[in-house]
């Protein structure tokens, strides 16, 4: 049975930040909508607080996310341990989305990822920063979630970005 949270607490917020990837999930209000799951990675997930985080959305595929949150705000985000004891953790809440070169965006990119590894600075294909307003902490076992060891990240995404400067995000 899953245990529930008002916040995430410091020993939750250790252990996302040991985790690799997080998936995270939206849908749009329409019942004929599809609901989009998402993976993440790249170390793009930061916590501002006990009740708010954020991720750097880079572009690769798709725009459901940023769609969906801007319909409705709701967001999912999800952690799951593929290393060491079995859990999965989530994020419930409310997201807006702060576009690039919006005042918001520059104040959380700055705060939060200049300068940091990977260098995203040098990056282009930033696409936003997407803010989950954390409501409620979900916790549960993970017992059927494989266990796999992290190689590395996958080089593709960020190598595309770096060579292709003149590029527009869509």
């Amino acid at each position: 049975m899953g245990k529930f949270y008002d916040e995430i607490s410091a020993d939750q917020q250790e252990w996302i930040h040991k985790q690799k990837m997080f998936i995270v999930a939206s849908a749009p209000l329409s019942g004929t909508g599809t609901i989009n799951a998402s993976p993440k990675g790249y170390d793009c997930f930061r916590i501002i607080d006990a009740n708010k985080a954020c991720y750097l959305e880079l572009g690769g595929s798709e725009v459901e996310t940023q769609s969906h949150v801007e319909e409705n705000g709701r967001l999912t985000i999800m952690f799951m341990a593929f290393e060491g004891e079995p859990k999965i953790l989530r994020l419930f809440g409310r997201g807006h989305v702060c576009r690039v070169d919006t005042p918001e965006y520059n104040r959380l990119y700055d705060a939060h990822y200049r300068g940091t590894s990977p260098d995203f600075d040098t990056i282009e294909g930033k696409r936003a920063i997407i803010v989950i307003n954390v409501e409620k902490v979900g916790i549960s076992s993970g017992l059927g979630v494989p266990h796999y060891e992290f190689k590395e990240n996958r080089s593709t995404l960020l190598d595309y970005w770096g060579k292709n400067t003149e590029k527009k995000v869509e």
